[in-house]
């Protein structure tokens, strides 16, 4: 291929490998020689993160990692990410085998159980839906080809700009709530008696929020902050509720994607995992059960679910129809995308805030002078105007890029920028890695600075600058690029706005600790983050945030 080559001992795609050594990274990393360690180290899923540019400082901004099933192309430049991600026929969506058992059935069955790989290309049908992102049915992220085309052009319209007040409006609802309730929800016992007791469940609520504006915008399903954090008993013939059900397969798919439903069921398996084999079982039922009273009684709601099913009934007899399976398919994936990946944005973006409050001081700025402008904070009039909170938004995906990778596979021999890339070859673009490079965005790469992201205009006001094509990836880009990419802007910024126009947000200080120890103790909980399905915080339950209210400010 004409690239430099990183030979790894372990196959990275096997489900074992994939599942325990992530786990257990940090061990490995205390236990193992150095030697050892850094040949595995790039096998561990979420490498990208823990090991930021080092890797291609040394090999490049492009390598092959050699493992004993297969060869992996990893890209960091931009230029030839672009060109993967543009040419979707040529460099197709990756299949991935969607349960444990079916990977007895791969071609390489016959490997050593640590070099079966779970990332396959399936020769057979090169172009067909399936895979861990199918598991509800086909969707518009889990097709390739006409499929593909057939869901791009039916599902991303729907999320268009007419939905977007909606978002604005609820997202600032339900951050409003939350600030009613959480300040005052004292959990964190260790504080020192120099300070203020403070919360540890802001990351929970920052999540409650996102899967609310999910269930608004996609269901037609909604409830207040208060009401989501209180829900416990389900109706009827269920287990769970709807949003239980929806939460916890968010939070734990790659789980139930590796385990079938009735096995996680079974009475040996823990409580946790009973929970989501449950909701395995009950989101496609609720899924089918909302299509059914949605056909029976069409809603006015602009709910993603009305816009498909009303698609569905006038497209039926024709290529533009959508079966049941595809709208369960579709509403699942608009779940996964579009809950988990803004609610870690929102919740890295609270904690850097309380580690570096000067730059709550630049958006208060921002918010305060917009708000002078337009007292009702409606959408189409400030929205437009905040730019610094967009700005605060870039720079930690930036830096905590939600989806580490974006994987694709070639179906036949290709030539990537003079390089021969072999047919059935995984190629995985990392923005996370371009966007740290420091040939990219200068010495400061690793360095919080949402500056970086301000420009002036023509006019001399504040505009948001446009990064240089294939150097910032957080909702991929070309063809498959994501269509919920404003829906997300448009709620981080609403949440941000509303928290942020009357408090401020510290590190809770903890018995025996200096605020400056605090905030190195918090730094060090979001450098140990790992990626499920995308990146998290470790043990969001153990970061402890004090709420202040502004001087002057009430509601």
């Amino acid at each position: 291929m004409g690239l430099p080559l990183l030979l790894c001992p372990v196959n990275p795609a096997n489900p074992i490998w994939l599942i325990f050594a992530a786990t257990f990274q940090p061990l490995l990393a205390q236990l193992l020689p150095s030697c050892v360690y850094n040949r595995l180290k790039v096998a561990i899923y979420g490498w990208e993160f823990r090991c930021r540019y080092t890797i291609n400082a040394k090999l490049g901004p492009a390598f092959v990692l050699v493992t004993p099933s297969s060869n992996e192309v990893w890209i960091a430049d931009p230029d030839m990410a672009n060109e993967v991600l543009g040419r979707r026929q040529d460099f197709v969506q990756l299949e991935m085998a969607s349960r444990w058992f079916p990977l007895r059935l791969q071609p390489s069955y016959r490997a050593p159980l640590l070099q079966r790989p779970l990332l396959a290309m399936d020769t057979e049908n090169p172009v067909g839906s399936t895979g861990i992102m199918a598991m509800f049915g086909p969707n518009i992220s889990s097709s390739n080809g006409a499929e593909w085309q057939r869901h791009r052009r039916l599902v991303a319209p729907t999320l268009n700009e007419r939905i977007m007040d909606t978002v604005w409006s609820n997202s600032s609802a339900q951050a409003g709530e939350m600030m009613r309730e959480l300040p005052f929800q004292v959990t964190n016992q260790n504080c020192g008696p120099s300070s203020k007791s403070g919360t540890t469940r802001t990351i929970d609520g920052l999540r409650t929020i996102a899967i609310n504006i999910v269930a608004s915008i996609g269901y037609s399903s909604r409830r207040s902050w208060a009401e989501a954090v209180g829900e416990t008993e389900p109706p009827a013939g269920h287990y769970l509720t709807f949003m239980q059900a929806l939460l916890a397969i968010a939070n734990n798919h790659i789980i139930s994607v590796f385990i079938p439903a009735r096995l996680l069921t079974s009475s040996p398996m823990p409580k946790g995992l009973q929970i989501l084999g449950h909701a395995s079982e009950e989101f496609p039922l609720y899924a089918k059960q909302m299509i059914a009273n949605e056909r029976r009684t069409p809603s006015s709601s602009k709910s993603l679910l009305g816009s498909l099913v009303k698609i569905a009934g006038e497209g039926k007899g024709t290529r533009d129809f959508l079966s049941d399976d595809e709208i369960v398919g579709n509403l699942f994936n608009f779940t996964l995308a579009g809950f988990d990946t803004t609610a870690s944005t929102m919740a890295y973006a609270i904690v850097i805030l309380a580690i570096s409050p000067e730059w709550q001081d630049w958006i208060g700025e921002e918010i305060d002078r917009v708000a002078v402008k337009h007292p009702q904070a409606d959408y189409d009039g400030t929205f437009p105007l905040l730019t610094r909170c967009l700005a605060l938004m870039y720079e930690i995906l930036r830096l905590f890029t939600p989806v580490l990778h974006i994987a694709r596979c070639t179906t036949s021999p290709q030539i990537l920028r003079s390089h021969g890339i072999p047919a059935n070859t995984n190629v995985f673009v990392a923005p996370s890695l371009i966007h740290v490079s420091p040939t990219l965005y200068g010495p400061d790469a690793l360095s919080f600075r949402p500056t970086r992201w301000v420009i002036q205009n023509g006019q001399g006001c504040e505009a948001l600058a446009t990064p240089p094509s294939g150097t910032f990836l957080p909702w991929s880009s070309g063809p498959r690029h994501c269509p919920g990419t404003k829906m997300a802007q448009v709620e981080f910024v609403s949440v941000i706005r509303t928290i942020f126009e009357r408090w401020r947000v510290e590190v809770a200080v903890e018995k025996g600790e200096s605020l400056d120890e605090a905030r190195k103790r918090l730094r060090r909980t979001v450098e140990a983050s790992q990626p499920k399905i995308t990146l998290q915080i470790r043990n969001p339950e153990e970061v402890a945030l004090r709420w202040v209210r502004k001087r002057g400010r009430t509601g």
